[in-house]
């Protein structure tokens, strides 16, 4: 890259298609003296991360969710600025005001929205309770729901938040996901329903898919999503893991952009013991529902972490 920049040229080796070449060639130009500038902060630190080349008076992006796996890895990259979240926002409007550093918990923005809660218990029921401000409990999980100018009345907006504290009467609020069917670590925003179509999609050939399977996220420097399935006579396994894969990014553009960027690594297969995960549902039917209709089966985990009791102890076989 340094030389490219001192040059005004651009590496022989990248992987740029040939048009795309031929449209940046003209936009480049030497410059050797921030060349110069680059090469020597490398051979004095070793490396070239932001902290190396800017002077960060503090950082500004969302510390809650799966957000949070990351922070342990910016100081390497950023160094000790200060994190400031920026908040719940979107589209709908603001949610929240952060006032402290390297923590996802704001303000409920009063001023500016009218807020109710949904219980997260409760969350997808016929008949939920709806709470107002002054009724939440601190610590209690709760599912937003807002009213505001622009014309949205008692609108779901499918954002699971933590009530952490009170800032004088107004609740204090930490957005932890998007619903119970979402998982998303790098943006993707998969949806039990993509899941799903995608292994009807590997199977559309007629042989038989799996008739149950769990797609869990995986946290690591490369996250990526691990695919439980049963051995089975009657299922083929064999390169499942890419043909998943390639399903999910044929149906989910943001998977694909993900995908195609190596913000995700690819789909890992897990084998499970034929009838696992018959006896888990029986076992999860019996510990959380009244009546086996409340059950249904979760295609998608939405956290890192809830597949402990699915953790391997056969191979694992990546795409």
């Amino acid at each position: 890259m340094i030389r490219d920049i001192h040059d005004g040229t651009l590496w022989s080796e990248l992987a740029i298609a040939e048009d795309i070449r031929r449209a940046v060639a003209p936009r480049i130009s030497a410059d050797p003296a921030t060349a110069k500038r680059l090469e020597h902060i490398v051979s004095r630190t070793g490396t070239m991360y932001p902290k190396d080349y800017w002077k960060l008076g503090f950082r500004a992006h969302w510390t809650g969710g799966t957000m949070g796996l990351y922070e342990q890895q910016f100081p390497k990259m950023f160094g000790d600025a200060p994190a400031r979240d920026i908040g719940l926002i979107a589209s709908e409007g603001r949610m929240s005001i952060p006032i402290s550093d390297h923590t996802a918990t704001g303000i409920l923005a009063v001023t500016s929205q009218f807020f109710e809660f949904i219980p997260a218990n409760e969350y997808g029921s016929n008949s939920p309770t709806v709470l107002r401000s002054h009724e939440v409990t601190t610590g209690e999980e709760y599912f937003l729901v807002l009213t505001n100018h622009s014309g949205l009345y008692r609108y779901d907006m499918g954002d699971r938040v933590r009530i952490t504290e009170r800032h004088g009467e107004a609740p204090m609020i930490e957005f932890l996901s998007r619903d119970a069917h979402t998982a998303s670590m790098t943006g993707e925003k998969l949806t039990e329903d993509q899941v799903v179509s995608a292994m009807q999609r590997v199977f559309a050939n007629g042989k038989p898919p799996p008739g149950l399977f769990v797609l869990s996220p995986q946290f690591k420097e490369v996250p990526r999503y691990r695919l439980y399935v049963e051995r089975s006579s009657t299922v083929e396994l064999d390169g499942l893991a890419g043909r998943y894969d390639g399903a999910l990014c044929d149906i989910s553009v943001e998977y694909a952009s993900k995908r195609q960027t190596l913000r995700l690594d690819g789909v890992e297969l897990v084998e499970l013991p034929d009838g696992f995960l018959s006896e888990r549902e029986k076992r999860l039917r019996r510990m959380r529902s009244k009546t086996a209709e409340q059950f249904k089966h979760q295609y998608l985990l939405p956290k890192p972490g809830m597949d402990g009791e699915l953790s391997p102890t056969l191979s694992a076989h990546p795409s």
